[in-house]
């Protein structure tokens, strides 16, 4: 299973391939995708649409994945500056 085979199946996350990388995106305003920043065991791993999911974290090594589809739902731990689209936290084994 890949992380973005589980993701694909939660509401308010939008998986993009483009060039051969995978994206997970939610919404800010409006209705284009808004890449997450991306989370791995508490420390940032990408920003915005550097998040190469199937790099970041390949699927055999995910334990859990925390989604927070907009700004308004992060966490202040995972807050930051450029969180206007949310995050994705990923814990890995």
């Amino acid at each position: 299973t890949t992380v973005t085979s589980l993701l694909s199946e939660i509401p308010g996350v939008t998986i993009t391939r483009r060039n051969g990388e995978t994206y997970a995106a939610g919404r800010a305003t409006g209705t284009a995708p808004c890449p997450f920043n991306v989370w791995i065991d508490g420390m940032v791993a990408a920003r915005g649409a550097a998040n190469d999911l199937e790099v970041l974290a390949p699927g055999a090594l995910v334990r859990a994945v925390e989604v927070y589809p907009s700004a308004a739902t992060v966490p202040a731990r995972f807050v930051r500056n450029d969180s206007h689209c949310g995050a994705l936290v990923i814990w890995t084994k």
